[in-house]
């Protein structure tokens, strides 16, 4: 028999997210370890996205494979450097054409995946869940649409409760490609926590400097974006030209909307008058001329406290053209000065749209009434506005009774508890703990415990043998701060 009982939570306001005025406490670092090397079978891997631990997932930019892959990356704590890499899996999505970048989103247990190629074949923003299966494709503005073969939407990356994209180089019926001598204006689009359009922003890119006699391959745009927790957004250029022979340049940018013109109503930014973002420049590296050096992929990996208590580890990821040797490149950098908020209101902010625990967002409501309070959706990974995916503790058979749910390491704000009684009046002994998002514990020596699945979804199984009761009762208890 089994129950669940969730606890209160205090109700204090969650730290605001912060906006663009924290520009200036971020830098990004370089540990100085050059390129690193790897073999994956899976070629051309154009988005990369951290999940948990030293796990993470990439898409392929391969025509009409749809294929998307987990890779496992070690990082060095001390230093953010990258000790090893390999590809561990690989699924087939149900759908696309030509996918460039890749977003996981914990709070709702799903991919999204930007599809680049040209309206109607790409120009998509879609869905997904972890096995490749389509939960939806994404509405997206109709300006969007009027894109260029291989110059659409190129990135892809959620925070802060908001999806965010952008086409690589100028819409059709806007300003021109990149040349020598000027860059591109494209559009960065957001996406709220509803997945509905919040929002259009014009952006220059750079100039790729110089044409080149050997070749007309130049090109300068955003590959890729990264959305930072703490509402702020990073866009990843790259660069074929600056010389006359073609060498691939990348450039990392802070961007700041600060008396940006939302040009959502505006059909041809040549047409009306707007103010752009303003960037900043916070990294760069000429990657030379090798043609599986094309970094187009970015993500903020994991905390790296041992260098400092705001680091946070940033990687790049190259589209190695299909390189026969299936040779790969991986690139290691740190973010500095990144406050994030806690894990529980980043995933209010993904529900309800702000951290803030109040109404219906409060830990003990239950906005879909299903008889589970936030709190408890929270830590079992169920959706507080739908009351057909809650995923229940359950029963397990086997030898003793055993307690089987999800645990999410993501979510390092709980402790969970599973705790036994010889009564349902108790008194209830705690048997198995999880604190912090790290495994759980057994507490007691008839107790065994077992995890599995991936990092950032752990299937977890505790039995209890005890055999001096002749009635066993388990429960999962849920605190937090």
């Amino acid at each position: 028999m089994t129950f669940l009982t969730p606890s209160a939570l205090a109700r204090t306001l969650s730290a605001a997210l912060f906006s663009s005025a924290a520009h200036a406490q971020l830098s990004i670092s370089d540990p100085g370890q050059d390129v690193f090397n790897f073999s994956a079978p899976t070629g051309e891997l154009s988005g990369l996205s951290w999940l948990a631990a030293d796990s993470y997932q990439a898409v392929s930019d391969a025509v009409n494979e749809r294929r998307s892959v987990t890779l496992r990356i070690s990082l060095n704590p001390a230093d953010g450097r990258i000790s090893a890499a390999s590809q561990t899996a690989a699924t087939t999505l149900a759908t696309g054409y030509d996918l460039e970048g890749i977003a996981w989103c914990p709070p709702r247990n799903s991919f999204f995946v930007s599809d680049e190629g040209q309206w109607p074949d790409g120009g998509f923003l879609r869905e997904f869940l972890p096995d490749g299966s389509l939960l939806r494709p994404l509405s997206l503005p109709s300006v969007i649409l009027n894109d260029r073969q291989n110059f659409s939407l190129e990135s892809c990356s959620w925070a802060a409760g908001a999806l965010w994209s952008a086409n690589e180089e100028a819409l059709a019926q806007e300003s021109s490609l990149s040349s020598a001598s000027s860059g591109s204006v494209v559009r960065l689009l957001k996406l709220d926590h509803r997945l509905q359009p919040a929002g259009q922003w014009a952006y220059l890119t750079d100039s790729f400097g110089t044409d080149s006699p050997f070749t007309t391959l130049e090109r300068s745009g955003i590959s890729d974006l990264c959305a930072l927790p703490d509402g702020n957004l990073l866009v990843l250029e790259r660069t074929l030209g600056l010389g006359s022979i073609p060498s691939f340049r990348i450039r990392i940018y802070l961007v700041s909307f600060t008396e940006a013109t939302d040009v959502s109503s505006i059909p041809d930014l040549d047409e009306a008058a707007h103010r752009r973002v303003s960037k900043t420049l916070l990294w760069e590296r000429n990657m030379g001329s090798v043609q599986t050096r094309n970094f187009e992929a970015i993500t903020l990996g994991p905390p790296l406290p041992a260098i400092a208590p705001d680091a946070r580890s940033l990687l790049l990821l190259a589209d190695n053209g299909g390189d026969a040797a299936g040779t790969q490149h991986l690139y290691a950098l740190v973010l500095r000065g990144l406050v994030s908020p806690p894990p529980m209101a980043s995933w209010r902010q993904a529900f309800w749209g702000s951290p803030d625990p109040l109404n219906d967002a409060a830990p003990d409501a239950d906005p879909d009434r299903d008889s589970l309070s936030n709190l408890s959706e929270y830590a079992l990974g169920g959706d507080p506005l739908s009351a057909s995916s809650s995923p229940l503790p359950r029963s397990s058979p086997g030898i003793g009774l055993a307690l089987s749910f999800n645990r999410f390491p993501d979510r390092t704000d709980i402790t969970l508890t599973v705790q036994a009684a010889d009564s349902p009046g108790g008194p209830w002994i705690p048997i198995a703990r999880s604190t912090s998002g790290n495994p759980f514990s057994p507490l007691d020596a008839a107790v065994s415990i077992t995890e599995s699945g991936p990092e950032f979804s752990r299937s977890v199984t505790v039995r209890d043998s005890t055999t001096s009761a002749t009635r066993r009762f388990l429960r999962l208890a849920i605190t937090a701060p």
